[in-house]
């Protein structure tokens, strides 16, 4: 079994009891974050800070293989599957359906990762930027504007979850 670090659960986010938050590292949750079930955020070599307003849904993995924190910024979206093991994230991003993301990457702010793209590559993705998977290739381009907010999204879950499962308890220590 896991060892499980200190984990912080800031008031008014929702985490389901069957989320896996394991490693031997701190993993720091912010406010209105929703973390549905069979998620799995893993401080495997270095603690793990994750702002407010973030939607990680189902088999979604963010693993911090590194000894510097893992941050996480606020209004992030990881879809089912998406699998997050890189430096850095800002905000308002979006990481379609079993998106890949590992090794030396930063992701800066308003990226969106379409279904199944895969970046492995060292690099500092830039704001805006679009990454699509065509036929096994990586395509880019630049947004015009940023991706919209997820706050009807999250509202909604903050009533609809707590009605289907239990929720870790805030400020929790284990």
């Amino acid at each position: 079994m896991p060892k499980i670090g200190e984990i912080k659960i800031e008031k008014g986010a929702v985490v389901c009891v069957e989320a896996q938050i394991e490693g031997d590292f701190s993993v720091e949750i912010g406010a209105k974050t929703v973390i549905h079930p069979k998620a799995r955020i893993i401080a495997e070599r270095g603690p793990i800070k994750i702002g407010t307003d973030n939607l990680i849904e189902e088999y979604v993995v963010i693993r911090n293989t590194r000894t510097e924190p893992l941050i996480i910024g606020d209004g992030n979206i990881f879809e089912i599957q998406t699998k997050f093991e890189g430096i850095k994230i800002g905000d308002r991003n979006i990481f379609e359906v079993r998106s890949l993301i590992t090794g030396d990457v930063e992701v800066t702010t308003g990226c969106i990762f379409g279904i199944g793209a895969s970046l492995a590559r060292p690099e500092i993705v830039k704001p805006k930027t679009v990454l699509t998977d065509q036929d096994g290739i990586l395509c880019r381009r630049n947004a015009e504007i940023m991706p919209a907010t997820n706050t009807t999204h999250i509202t909604f879950l903050h009533r609809i979850l707590p009605n289907y499962h239990y929720l870790k308890e805030t400020f929790e220590n284990k």
